[in-house]
């Protein structure tokens, strides 16, 4: 009688995957039962805005002094784009000031103007209430193109 000695090819050891496929079918079962129970999104209540304008929020006022032609010591305001006469400068600054959580202010003046004539456009700016003031320089000092 002979016996087999084991020989060059053993026993092959293999995973058997239906136990494994078993389990992640129980899995996906318990997931879809239990993701539709989940509450999708928070409890919460969205603040209303309040009647205040919107620009209130926004950054500093502008203010834009204009020469209307070279030679001629009369000037032209523009406040936030919105064109102002001189003599209702202080009080449409102060009206648009109050609004404002920052009273903060820039001055944007052309270069042919005098220093006296933007001095006196900060000094109406300044009676207003506008504080801090800033003067804001040209693009071609700022080497902005």
């Amino acid at each position: 009688m002979a016996m087999s000695a084991g020989g060059a090819h053993g026993s092959v050891a293999e995973i058997n995957v239906t136990p494994l496929i078993d389990v992640l079918l129980v899995l996906l079962i318990i997931f879809m039962v239990i993701v539709p129970t989940i509450p999708h999104g928070l409890e919460s209540s969205v603040a209303k805005p309040d009647n205040a304008p919107a620009e209130a929020s926004q950054g500093p006022v502008m203010l834009e002094v204009h020469s209307i032609s070279p030679g001629v010591a009369t000037v032209s305001y523009r406040v936030d784009g919105q064109s102002v006469d001189a003599s209702d400068l202080g009080q449409f600054l102060r009206d648009r000031l109050a609004v404002r959580q920052q009273r903060s202010l820039m001055v944007a003046a052309d270069r042919s103007l005098t220093y006296a004539v933007v001095a006196q456009a900060v000094s109406t700016a300044r009676d207003a209430g506008a504080a801090p003031i800033g003067i804001a320089g040209s693009r071609e000092l700022a080497g902005i193109r």
